[in-house]
């Protein structure tokens, strides 16, 4: 599938850009998928498709659901670190 992103730069505050993406078939057809802390170390990303994905959200929740609710402010900690 060939895509154009347009939108903010991920590593320029502010600036705006169009950028061609390509994401290839995979025959595994994995996706992305947020995990617990205990699951590190014993999942592969084979483990993530879109046939599994259904069933492990539905387990599992969408751990990313309050994500927005729970940043916190790095400007302290990066200060404390000097």
């Amino acid at each position: 599938m060939n895509t154009i992103s347009i939108g903010e730069s991920s590593h320029l505050t502010g600036v705006v850009g169009a950028q061609e993406s390509y994401y290839p078939a995979s025959p595994l057809a994995t996706v992305s998928m947020p995990l617990r802390w205990d699951e590190l170390g014993k999942v592969y990303p084979t483990d993530f498709t879109i046939l599994t994905a259904p069933q492990r959200i539905a387990e599992t929740g969408e751990l990313w659901s309050n994500i927005l609710e729970s940043k916190r402010d790095l400007k302290g900690l990066l200060e404390a670190k000097g």
